[in-house]
């Protein structure tokens, strides 16, 4: 039991560590870093609880004579404060299987650099999170775990110049050799673009990008006629509007506009609302605006 005693008060004092100004060499005085055996282990002042005070104080012990912390007791043999000892961070950091911050650190560092060309949204995103690392702050969208992290810079990177439709399964297997890589990643991927792009809804990104999971449709209503595969759609006589699957698109053979006005609208709820007389509408599912 005391060995995971052990462990627990070393990782409490070296997230401590990680998280100072002393680690980025900021702070201007000399820092020293404890932790209250009190607060730490609630039973440990608890004379009922006679196992778990002896356990603890072992483990303690024991972390002096290997030089990871110092620390005094009380004529009771209470320890009260638990001091991390800096001089010995490499070896406390061998002894829990712990990868240092600052490597983990530098390696992204590395990730962030190398993406940092690849587009503007990529550009804005690593930018920030460098300056995030520079201070000492989490980066964002990384869970601790540099692989995937990697693998969702490489997603974006690859998703923002995809030419023609593609199925996300189809997608992830090009990218990973694996058909559910890109879905542990998508919403990330979502979030990230959203917060660091320009996009009006979340839910449409990928569909801007021509990644989606089924086929995608286009919606028309208005003051137009369509000629499809020779089969000719009066737009302005229908209560509604048609929406034709993206698959489906090489068979338009010709797109009359009878009103005076062409607009595409991003929003469905807008699309569904916009109704005039003399406009040939199109909803495109996130596209970016055009009219003429």
């Amino acid at each position: 039991m005391s060995n995971s005693y052990e462990k627990l008060i070393l990782d409490t004092l070296i997230s401590k560590y990680e998280t100072s100004k002393s680690f980025i060499g900021s702070n201007q005085v000399s820092q020293r870093f404890k932790v209250r055996l009190s607060k730490l282990f609630i039973d440990y002042a608890d004379h009922s609880k006679y196992d778990v005070f002896m356990d603890v104080n072992e483990a303690v012990d024991v972390l002096k004579r290997k030089g990871f912390v110092t620390a005094k007791f009380s004529s009771g043999k209470v320890y009260e404060n638990i001091y991390l000892s800096l001089e010995n961070l490499e070896s406390i950091y061998e002894y829990l299987k712990r990868t240092p911050k600052s490597t983990v650190i530098n390696r992204l560092q590395e990730i962030l650099n190398n993406h940092m060309a690849d587009n503007e949204i990529l550009q804005k995103y690593c930018t920030e999170q460098l300056t995030r690392l520079s201070e000492n702050k989490p980066v964002q969208y990384f869970n601790d775990n540099l692989d995937e992290f990697e693998a969702l810079l490489y997603a974006i990177k690859e998703l923002l110049v995809v030419e023609s439709e593609q199925f996300i399964r189809e997608f992830s297997i090009r990218l990973f050799k694996d058909s559910k890589t890109f879905n542990k990643l998508q919403s990330k991927i979502e979030n990230l673009l959203y917060e660091f792009g320009d996009f009006p809804e979340k839910d449409q990104i990928l569909a801007s990008f021509n990644l989606v999971k089924t086929p995608t449709y286009v919606n028309y209503k208005g003051a137009a006629r369509i000629t499809l595969s020779g089969q000719v759609v009066n737009l302005s006589s229908l209560s509604s509007d048609i929406a034709i699957s993206s698959a489906m698109l090489c068979d338009i053979e010709n797109i009359e506009v009878l009103g005076n006005n062409i607009i595409t609208i991003e929003n469905l709820t807008s699309f569904h609302r916009f109704n005039e007389p003399d406009y040939f509408i199109i909803y495109l599912g996130g596209f970016p605006y055009v009219s003429q």
